[in-house]
């Protein structure tokens, strides 16, 4: 397994969630170290059978996977290659579309769930008209703050978003361009929406809540699902910016987040030439995207 594999994998401790846990919790299982369903949610039943494990491995039993542990279970038959890491091209790199070898994403039509759910949920929304809806011409960044066990597409379609990228990389569309949703605030009449399943870290590697929406990493199979999202409304829906959710609220102050921002919203302005206001550009009660975001993670 390439070195570079093990230094990208994310480290699992209590209240991590998302696919790498749920392969983890699958591999405790075969090694009869766990007897619980995988579920993707690191809680102290996954933290007691990765201290069982480490034991019999001989490496300190502290609950924590990190590198001595992820090296010691692949040569016992761990396989994340699954999980997008170890990538061949730079997910930083602009010239790197796919991050995530080996996947492709799609588009799902999934408006039929998403208008349900929305009636179901008595969420506000409204119809523009073909004025209103000649002038979206962004797209809005968002992070939902929050995973779900079996991070399905159904499992998100409550979400009051135009898309939704699932931690596992599944791309929805829940809502039709013309659908006039309340959820990126100033930015509301000339935008659409993508939320991004997952609670993630800000600059300061702190996290919303943690024990109640679990600690996230935005994965390789999000940031290759978003950026054929960014192309696609490009190219067929006429969407000339992007923008982040804190440029209309300011009290938003870590959604998108430095990880999405800078592996899909910088990625856009770089490649794609998308706007997004320029430095400094907010709206309303927005505060501008911090510089940190736009480099965040890169060498």
């Amino acid at each position: 397994m390439a070195d570079d594999l093990v230094s990208e994998l994310p480290t699992l401790r209590l209240y991590s969630g998302g696919p790498s846990v749920v392969l983890w919790q699958k591999f405790l299982v075969a090694k009869g170290h766990s007897s619980g369903a995988p579920d993707g949610m690191f809680g102290n039943g996954a933290k007691k059978s990765t201290e069982s494990y480490q034991r019999s491995i001989g490496v300190g039993a502290d609950g924590v996977v990190g590198r001595g542990t992820y090296e010691k279970a692949i040569a016992d038959g761990f396989d994340p290659s699954g999980l997008g890491y170890g990538a061949a091209t730079d997910p930083n790199d602009p010239a790197s579309v796919r991050p995530a070898p080996g996947f492709t994403p799609t588009l799902v039509d999934a408006k039929d769930r998403g208008a349900a759910k929305l009636a179901s949920k008595h969420r506000r929304s409204a119809l523009r008209s073909a004025q209103e809806l000649d002038k979206v011409d962004g797209i809005v960044l968002h992070q939902m703050s929050f995973y779900r066990k079996g991070d399905t597409i159904d499992r998100y379609a409550d979400v009051p978003a135009h898309y939704i990228i699932t931690q596992q990389g599944e791309l929805a569309q829940l809502h039709d361009h013309n659908v006039y949703l309340y959820t990126s605030n100033s930015l509301n009449a000339t935008t659409v929406g993508v939320e991004f399943a997952g609670n993630f870290a800000s600059t300061s590697g702190s996290f919303y809540q943690k024990q109640k929406f679990w600690a996230c990493v935005l994965t390789p199979h999000q940031v290759s699902a978003a950026r054929l999202l960014l192309e696609t409304v490009q190219r067929d829906r006429g969407i000339t910016k992007v923008y982040s959710h804190i440029q209309a609220y300011a009290g938003r102050s870590n959604c998108g987040g430095p990880d999405i921002w800078a592996s899909v919203g910088q990625w856009g302005v770089d490649v794609l030439r998308l706007s997004d206001g320029g430095p400094g550009w907010k709206k309303d009660d927005g505060a501008e995207i911090p510089d940190v975001w736009r480099t965040w993670g890169r060498a």
